[in-house]
């Protein structure tokens, strides 16, 4: 029992509840468990208390018994209760000695097992270590891989652009399909460069294929259709688009004889008449204005020669003549036997007569291949391939007048507009005759035009140029302004086979050529690029109205308005005399003329009706030229501060408002009332160069040292160039979207690397983020002094101190690149806009005169350089062409099935 229970313990046993002897303490009776909780509690514990020694003794002997072995001892929580045991009361020293061998194979175990955790964690942190340096080196190993696929692809694409840059003049399709695989491998500013130069400095502009069996082409005026012989019909092709369609217009019905093919001839107002050879001896006349309005083609006439003989066969020439009262025919010469020259009066279709046949003489020759009427009509001519050529008079054409002849000519001809010049071939040569005379032609000029025959000849609608197709596969122009001395222009390559046939577009800006299978067009702008159309006096500040055919030009005191609707002959519709004077009182009763009057700057209304001029003085005139051949003073304004130089204005681009920085503050006037106009908003910031409406009118950019923009609704300011600045101020401009603010110092930086223009993004003002940069510029190249965007905004132009203009492509504003560089200026370039009525020119100002410059399709080819490039070259490299080209790495489709704008400016 528990130590301190010996009275108790004797008093039960007095009462005989206990039976005690030396050792041991029995229960008498039963009844006292369940009368004393406690009792039994103490017997259960001493009961569980003797268990567990009986245990341990039994276990300290078996573990003695065998030795001491440490098999036999005891681990866990066996062990623990045994230790907790022998806390309890003292044991037998076999038992004491049982639990500490047992203590000690435990902390023996620990140890151990520490020692294995301990080398595990080492083991794992080995591995860890392992596993990071195994996933760093993967790392490595795929970003050098990538690192060097992309020299790789670096690599293929520079050697794809110095391959294209070898072809883009001899071969512009395979040049452009390899500067857009390119451009696939490693997009970047000189790929676009390189696809962009190819089709700014390439007259291509993309072939179709008709099938194999269409031949013997013949375009009518302006390259708009095309017929062809095939078999037995002849189909209309409508070529008036770059991609001819796959399936004719019309198919008409003309037979063959023998298998030879058919003469063929357009005539009539519009080229809408149609004349063929066909069958035995008779030609077709057929009105043909009806596929190209939705209809169908009517045969309207079959003409036939009377008192034919057995020597007679089908005619080897028709045409028509322009006003369609006539056909002509020549040849019905069988086996070399005598021809004839007929010809009929259709004026009535339905009942065709003949005016006249003239038959045969060994003098006359008509055993000829080609006749073709004057762009008047008045005058005939026939010729052959291995003869002479004839002028006839038509003056009556019941009785045709031969007139003069010029020998050793080909059966290629061609009238120049005026009728005045006629071209001719004489297999590989040109010749250029005068036939104002009729019965004394002379050849004026001749010259090789091709290294083999030549195939095609038409003039220019202006008659300035001379296009001439050859079986070289080559297209030449030649400038004709001289005949007496013609030039070489240009040489055009593009075609496959032998060019059969070459018109020009009724505005001389196109050309359409074809050769077997396929149609060619061309641009012809791209011939003259960057053309100076014209120079104007008085040309300082430049503005272009809206419409782009009004320009308004100032120097000085003195503002002219010019008509621009023909950018080739700018016509003046009004001069104007700055009526702001700047003179005051000097010394002995002098007059000092100031410069107070001198205009710095003028801008149009959104709707071209009104036209501000600024002063130096700060002074606003406000011109109504709503009819801008007589301008008028509608009201005037004036700035608070005076005297500085350079002030600015803007006009917006959506409401009567007009923006004036003086240089000190900047106001926003209304001018919907230009007789009394309102000062709305104003803003004081110092240092300001130029102000801009956003396109929206929301904002209006504040350009100085810093570039802002001026939210006129909240009045907030935000900084756009971040942390940049621009030495003395900076010229800055809208882009037409709204998305892109250029910028650029007025003065280049004295120290530092040079510095380009940079785009930056307003549609995200807030984030002064920069989205592209223009290549760095150096020297006086580097002094800007204008930007201006072209309308559509794919253009960016820079004037520079150096004499030249620079056209950036910004389609695309993360790879901006220069697209021309115009010089030709003796001195600075004061100011530039771009636009006009077709959105093709450029004007420029330098030293007191204004310069109207064609710049050819360059906004066409800036707004979507890779879906131009796709049309042109009629797609990418196939797979068999890409394993030829870029063996190394693996296809890519360059041309996406449909291609729109490539950049958002």
């Amino acid at each position: 029992m528990p130590a301190g229970s010996e009275e108790i313990r004797e008093r039960l046993a007095d009462a005989r509840l206990l039976t005690a002897d030396r050792d041991t303490v029995q229960i008498a009776h039963e009844a006292l468990l369940r009368a004393w909780p406690q009792l039994r509690r103490w017997i259960e514990e001493d009961a569980a208390t003797l268990l567990l020694r009986q245990q341990l003794g039994t276990a300290a002997e078996e573990w003695d018994t065998a030795g001491r072995d440490a098999a036999f001892l005891y681990r866990g929580s066996r062990l623990q209760a045994a230790v907790e045991l022998a806390e309890q009361s003292e044991l037998p020293a076999r038992e004491a000695e049982f639990l500490a061998a047992g203590q000690a194979a435990a902390t023996s175990e620990l140890h151990r097992e520490q020692r294995r955790t301990r080398m595990l964690k080492r083991a794992l942190a080995a591995v860890a270590v392992a596993l990071c340096l195994a996933l760093v080196a993967a790392v490595v190993a795929v970003r050098q891989q990538r690192n060097a696929e992309a020299q790789q692809r670096l690599a293929t694409a520079r050697s794809l652009l110095a391959e294209a840059g070898n072809l883009d003049t001899t071969d512009p399709r395979t040049a452009l399909r390899l500067g857009l695989a390119a451009y696939a491998l490693r997009p970047s500013a000189d790929a676009r460069r390189a696809l962009f130069d190819t089709l700014a400095g390439n007259a291509f502009r993309g072939a179709s294929r008709l099938p194999a069996s269409e031949t013997d082409g013949v375009l009518a005026a302006g390259g708009r259709r095309l017929a062809t012989v095939s078999g037995e019909d002849l189909a209309l092709w409508d070529t008036s688009r770059h991609s001819v369609p796959r399936t004719p217009l019309a198919r008409l019905a003309c037979p063959s004889k023998d298998g030879a093919g058919s003469s063929v001839a357009f005539g009539g107002p519009d080229d809408r008449m149609l004349a063929a050879t066909c069958g035995e001896d008779e030609v077709r006349l057929w009105n043909v204005a009806g596929p190209w309005r939705g209809g169908g083609s009517r045969q309207v006439a079959t003409l036939r020669a009377e008192d034919v003989t057995d020597e007679t066969d089908r005619p080897a020439g028709v045409a028509v003549s322009p006003d369609g009262s006539m056909v002509a025919a020549i040849g019905w010469s069988r086996h070399g036997g005598p021809g004839m020259l007929t010809l009929w009066d259709v004026r009535d279709p339905r009942s065709p007569r003949r005016l006249s046949v003239v038959k045969d003489t060994p003098r006359l020759n008509l055993q000829r291949d080609r006749v073709a009427f004057s762009p008047d009509g008045h005058l005939l001519v026939t010729a052959d391939s291995n003869g002479d050529m004839r002028l006839w008079d038509l003056s009556n054409p019941r009785e045709p007048r031969p007139g003069g002849k010029v020998e050793e000519v080909g059966d290629v001809l061609a009238f120049s507009p005026d009728g005045d010049l006629l071209a001719v071939s004489d297999d590989r040569v040109v010749k250029m005759v005068d036939i104002r005379s009729l019965r004394d032609p002379k050849v004026l000029d001749e010259w090789t035009a091709h290294a083999n025959h030549v195939g095609s000849l038409d003039f220019s609608p202006d008659g300035r140029r001379l296009a001439s197709g050859g079986w070289d596969t080559s297209v030449a122009l030649w400038n004709v302004g001289d005949p007496r001395d013609v030039t070489r222009q240009s040489r055009l390559a593009g075609h496959s086979s032998f060019v059969d046939a070459t018109r020009f577009g009724a505005d001389g800006r196109s050309l359409v050529s074809v050769s077997s299978g396929e149609v060619v067009h061309w641009d012809m702008a791209d011939v003259d690029q960057s053309e100076v159309l014209d120079v104007l006096p008085g040309g300082n500040d430049l503005a272009l109205a809206p419409d782009g055919t009004t320009l308004a030009a100032t120097r000085g005191a003195r503002i002219g308005l010019w008509d621009l609707s023909d950018p080739a002959e700018p016509r003046r519709l009004a001069q104007l005399d700055n009526p702001v004077e700047d003179a005051y009182d000097g010394v002995g009763g002098t007059t000092v003329i100031g410069t107070g009057d001198v205009i710095s700057d003028v801008a149009f209304s959104s709707d071209g009706a009104l036209l501000a001029t600024l002063n130096h003085d700060r002074r606003v005139t406000l011109w109504d030229v709503s009819d801008p051949a007589r301008p008028r003073i509608a009201g005037s304004l004036s700035s608070d501060n005076q005297g500085a130089v350079g002030p600015s204005l803007a006009f917006a681009p959506d409401a009567p408002l007009l923006a004036v920085n003086d240089l000190e503050q900047v106001r926003v006037w209304d001018v919907s009332d230009p007789a009394r106009p309102a000062v709305t908003r104003s803003r004081t910031l110092g240092g300001l160069r130029e102000v801009a409406f956003s396109p929206d009118g929301r904002r209006l950019l504040l350009a100085g040292v810093r570039v802002h923009l001026w939210d006129l609704s909240s009045g907030k300011l935000t900084l756009l160039s971040g942390d940049h600045s621009y030495l003395a101020g900076s010229w800055a401009a809208f882009a037409p979207r709204g998305n892109t603010v250029a910028a650029v110092a007025q003065l280049p930086p004295t120290t530092g690397p040079d510095v380009g223009v940079h785009l930056w993004d307003a549609k995200h003002a807030g984030s002064a983020r920069l989205r592209g940069e223009t290549e760095p510029m150096g020297g006086d190249a580097a002094k800007t002094n204008r930007l201006a965007f072209h309308p559509e905004g794919d253009l960016l132009a820079g004037a520079g101190e150096d004499g030249a203009v620079r056209l950036w492509s910004v389609a695309d504003p993360e790879r901006p690149h220069l697209a021309l560089t115009f010089g030709g200026h003796s001195e600075g370039v004061d100011d530039v806009v771009l636009g006009g009525p077709h959105g093709r020119t450029m004007i420029t100002s330098s030293a007191g005169f204004a310069y109207v410059v064609d710049i050819g399709d360059y906004p066409e080819i800036a707004a979507d350089t890779i879906g131009m490039a796709c049309r042109v070259a009629g797609g990418g490299l196939t797979r068999e062409q890409w394993a030829d080209h870029v063996p190394a790495a693996e296809f890519v489709e360059t041309c996406p099935k449909s291609s729109g704008h490539d950049g958002a400016t």
